[in-house]
């Protein structure tokens, strides 16, 4: 990682570098995944809306990494939003993305582990989705210590699998350890 780099918390108004670099990243990492309308053509405008609504509502930090001003990643991270799991101990990072020209260089990492820290502590277990036949993202997960838990679903009303990856973290403090 570079030495420029600076992690902060996202805030109002950071929607619009957040859903550019989120749409830049899909379109490198899903292309020949995931079908192209899904990731082609998407409104700039209603994703920023989104993010910013996403901002608003603080269900957990999104922690964004800039150089020199410019964002170059961000991680989303909030109690776990799956029917099948409760959301008082199991957290999610619900996107985790850096900009395709800076992968490979320790910042998804960063990210990752900021994410954990804010989980450890509040949370049992850490959680994402990640679709199937993402290889290299799989392989990144797998190196941080997560593994497929059995859950699949569907990437956005088409036929793609997406995988659940969760990883135990140290028990919350604050909570009986049967509980």
């Amino acid at each position: 990682m570079s030495p420029a780099a600076k992690l902060r918390t996202a805030g109002p108004g950071d929607g619009a570098a957040i859903a550019a670099l989120h749409l830049a990243s899909q379109r490198a990492a899903y292309r020949g995944i995931v079908p192209a309308e899904l990731i082609e053509h998407p409104d700039l405008a209603e994703r920023t809306r989104d993010w910013e609504e996403t901002l608003l509502a603080a269900a957990g930090p999104t922690f964004l990494l800039e150089d020199g001003g410019r964002l170059i990643g961000f991680c989303y991270a909030r109690p776990s939003p799956d029917a099948d799991l409760d959301s008082h101990i199991t957290a999610e990072i619900s996107n985790l993305h850096v900009s395709p020209t800076r992968r490979g260089r320790g910042h998804g990492s960063v990210l990752f582990a900021t994410a954990r820290r804010w989980a450890e502590g509040r949370f049992r277990d850490l959680t994402l989705w990640v679709l199937q036949e993402n290889r290299p993202a799989r392989d990144f997960y797998e190196k941080l210590g997560m593994a497929p838990d059995g859950a699949a679903r569907t990437y956005h009303g088409s036929d793609v699998r997406v995988i659940r990856y969760r990883l135990t973290l140290s028990p919350p403090s604050d909570t009986h350890p049967l509980k």
